[in-house]
Formats: structure tokens, sequence, C-alpha cells
């Protein structure tokens, strides 16, 4: 009896299809909660600048539920989790969870509590290093600058950790591009906060003058 190759060919065909099916309905469901990720992770950072913790808070809970559903529709379809919109929904994640932890001066959720891959959360930590720079520019405005001075080291300590990771980019997902901006960011910030320090010693130096010399 010989071979039916058709119907070998139809067989293997619709295996294929089915995973095939399999896989496109994963990634529909995966485009779906990136957006609603990334959506949430901006409110919860919006929250924060805003000084609003217990909206940011649930939006983080809400955040990373979502993500929690990405990772479940998407890491049985390899093709599909490894995806660049997979990594940068958790990218988003991170940026969102380790900016509350940064300003609530609290412990960083390492990649394995927030349940994401290790290059996004790196590049999530250099995206919140980015965030913090509007957040001293705050401090500084609010004439806060002890807080102001303790965010810097913290964007300091940021790029010191993240300058120390030299792989190929196909490794760390764009680290290197944001770490040059993450290099800018602090720069400018750096000088933004040492102007208006020594301003602000100036002024209290010459009112503190003009009050002995109305003496």
């Amino acid at each position: 009896m010989g071979r039916d190759l058709n119907a070998e060919l139809a067989a293997s065909a619709d295996q294929a299809r089915a995973a095939f099916d399999h896989a496109d309905a994963a990634r529909e469901t995966a485009y779906r909660l990136q957006r609603e990720v990334t959506r949430a992770a901006a409110s919860a950072i919006r929250a924060l600048h805003r000084r609003v913790p217990a909206e940011a808070t649930a939006a983080l809970a809400e955040c990373q539920a979502l993500a929690a559903q990405l990772n479940t529709a998407a890491r049985p379809c390899p093709a599909v989790y490894w995806t660049g919109f997979v990594l940068d929904a958790q990218k988003e994640v991170a940026e969102a969870a380790l900016l509350a932890a940064i300003v609530a001066d609290q412990p960083l959720p390492t990649a394995n509590q927030l349940d994401i891959e290790t290059a996004p959360w790196l590049n999530g930590l250099a995206e919140a290093a980015g965030e913090l720079r509007r957040y001293v520019l705050d401090e500084l405005r609010a004439e806060r600058y002890e807080r102001a001075e303790t965010l810097i080291d913290a964007l300091t300590a940021i790029y010191d950790c993240l300058v120390g990771f030299d792989y190929p980019d196909a490794i760390l997902l764009g680290l290197k591009r944001r770490l040059d901006m993450v290099r800018g960011v602090m720069e400018r910030t750096l000088s933004d906060v040492a102007t208006t320090v020594r301003d602000a010693k100036l002024l209290a130096a010459l009112a503190a003058a003009a009050e002995r010399a109305d003496g």
C-alpha cells in the first residue's frame, strides 16, 4: 500500500493551522492587554506626579493585574511572548512600579516580584530615572531642597547601576540608548539642583545681612 501524500500534507496543514489559530488568538488578546497595561501605567505615573498616592496605588494595582493577564495569554506562545509589544508592556509595568517605590522611599520591586523579564526591568528603571527629573524640579519649585537632593542621589545611583551592563543591544533591548537619556537627564538635573540651592543660599544670606543692617 503506497503512501497517501495528500493525506499526510492535509494532516500536517491542519496541525499548522491549529497552532497558528492559537497563536493568532493569543496575539490579539496580548495586543489588547498591552494597550491596557500601558494606559494603567501612565495613569499611575501621572498620579505620582500629582502627589495623589491612593490613586497611584490603585492604578498600579490595575496595571500589574493586567500585566499578569498579558503574561498568561502570551507565554504559552513564544512567538507572541518574545515580540516587542509584550516586553514593552513589561517595561511600562517596571517604570511605574519602580518610580512609585523610589519616590516613596520603599524597596525596589525585583523583576521576579513583578513577574517580568530582566531586560524590561532594566529599561523600566531607566525610564523611571527620566521621570525623576520632573519630580526633582517639582521639589525645587516647592523649596524642598533636601528632598530634591535625595532624589538626585537616587537618579545618580540608577545611572551608576545601569552603566555597568555592557552587553549586546539585542539582549538589553535598547538599554544603551536609554542610558544616554539617563545621563543627559542626570547632568541637567544636577545642574538645576546646584544652581537652585546656591541661589537659595545666596538669597538667605542677603536677607540675613539686610536684617542685621536694619537691626
